[in-house]
């Protein structure tokens, strides 16, 4: 069972702890230094809003990905699955927040602009559980690899595929 595709699938499940383990001190730090001096101008009455919805979401991500990261290590397969659900979802979430925020920012209703522009103002500090990966552009290349990895190992036999 020790082949290189069984040591490349745990590499991955420490690739993700460590990522999963960076991004939540990270995203940490941010929330403490926000909520500790949060400056709220008025164009951006909703910011606390987005910051604190961005922080939710980028802990529960990096959450996510240290469990996935657990279940790679184990050669358990169950881990591709988790990662794949979990990276769309990383990626869906940053562009879905991107556009979100450049459309409502043109919007010519004064809320929805003030929406967009808070949305788009905590964009960096609100993703620092993810910005390490996003920079690194981990999310892609782990979607790529593991799937091959997965595809290689159910073809040699060398796993069960416990991912149903």
């Amino acid at each position: 069972m020790k082949t290189w595709t069984v040591r490349l699938l745990r590499s991955f499940g420490v690739l993700h702890i460590v990522f999963g383990l960076a991004g939540l001190p990270l995203a940490m730090e941010m929330l403490r230094r926000y909520s500790a001096a949060p400056i709220r101008p008025d164009d951006l009455r909703f910011e606390p809003a987005a910051y604190y919805t961005c922080t939710a979401l980028n802990l529960i991500f990096v959450s996510v990905l240290v469990f996935a990261g657990i279940l790679l290590w184990r050669t358990d397969l169950r881990g591709v699955r988790l990662s794949n659900w979990l990276f769309a979802t990383e990626i869906a979430y940053l562009l879905l927040t991107w556009t979100l925020a450049l459309f409502l920012t043109m919007s010519h209703k004064p809320t929805l602009r003030v929406l967009g522009l808070s949305i788009g103002a905590v964009g960096g500090i609100g993703n620092a559980g993810i910005g390490l990966q996003i920079l690194t552009g981990y999310p892609i290349i782990a979607l790529v690899a593991l799937n091959l990895l997965r595809k290689r190992l159910l073809q040699a036999g060398t796993l069960v595929n416990t991912a149903g």
